[in-house]
């Protein structure tokens, strides 16, 4: 009746923006979670390209392809380059 409700771990859409939650029920903020990157206010990145980015699990260049996902783990494919990726941060 507050205007506010408790939500359980997940990505939900507020009006227009995608936020996610962790099992707490903390929203996540300037760090991954399900393989896509939610910047300081929690919204859900979704524009493809390249971004630096600190975490409280490191710092880094992360690739955020068309989809929204970010580039996890492995190599991939960017623009006729190949790219190596461990925890969702390019390794030079």
């Amino acid at each position: 009746n507050n205007g506010y409700a408790i939500v359980g771990e997940g990505e939900y859409k507020i009006g227009n923006t995608y936020y996610a939650f962790d099992y707490d029920g903390i929203m996540v903020a300037n760090d991954e979670f399900d393989n896509k990157y939610y910047d300081a206010n929690g919204a859900l990145v979704t524009a493809e390209g390249w971004r630096y980015v600190v975490t409280d699990f490191g710092e880094g260049w992360i690739y955020i392809n068309q989809n929204g996902y970010i580039a996890f783990y492995g190599v991939y494919l960017i623009d006729g380059v190949e790219y190596y990726f461990q925890d969702g941060f390019w390794v030079a």
